[in-house]
């Protein structure tokens, strides 16, 4: 499946299945934001395949992390207040994680628990850690966690001298390579 943002965020549209050409075929609408034109992105679908956890912009310029049907767009649950962004699905426990803080202030990874059935819940969001200043928080995601939820991955500015250095990725092809066979 492939999601694509259009119109300046506008709506959420997804291409099912790619062409035999391998072309991605039309775009079908999911859903529209609450208060368009404000925008929406970082969507994930959730582990049962029937929800969808996104962040909207709202009219204040903060973004907020939301939860809808997936795929018809039907109902609107609010995640977070103060500002949040990236959430991610924990695969084995259905939680929900994400970057909580607004723009230009302390960061911290938030775990809210829910359930699917019946019908979507929230429980009481927790704190798992504070984010350091490194932590970059880009356009590109910044952050995974492993399906059981007991590990994160993160991108961080590294520090040279007091200042920060300036990004670089490396890239590894054919690490497995690198091992002896056993």
């Amino acid at each position: 499946m492939v999601f694509e943002i259009l119109a300046a965020g506008r709506c959420l549209r997804a291409t099912r299945s790619p062409k035999a050409d391998g072309t991605a075929g039309p775009a079908e609408r999911l859903f529209k934001t609450a208060s368009e034109p404000n925008a929406a992105a970082a969507a994930r679908v959730s582990p049962d395949g029937n929800f969808l956890a996104y962040t909207e912009r709202q009219p204040s310029g903060e973004l907020e992390v939301f939860v809808t049907r997936f795929p018809s767009g039907e109902g609107r649950w609010q995640i977070s207040t103060g500002g949040a962004r990236m959430p991610r699905w924990i695969q084995q426990t259905g939680e929900l994680v994400f970057v909580a803080g607004a723009a230009r202030r302390p960061r911290q990874i938030v775990s809210v628990p829910t359930s699917f059935h019946p019908t979507f819940a929230m429980g009481t969001p927790v704190k798992l850690f504070d984010l350091g200043d490194d932590f970059t928080a880009s356009a590109t995601p910044s952050f995974d966690v492993t399906p059981d939820g007991k590990r994160f991955l993160m991108v961080r500015s590294r520090t040279e001298g007091g200042a920060r250095s300036t990004s670089r990725w490396v890239l590894v092809q054919n690490w497995l390579a690198e091992f002896p066979a056993r």
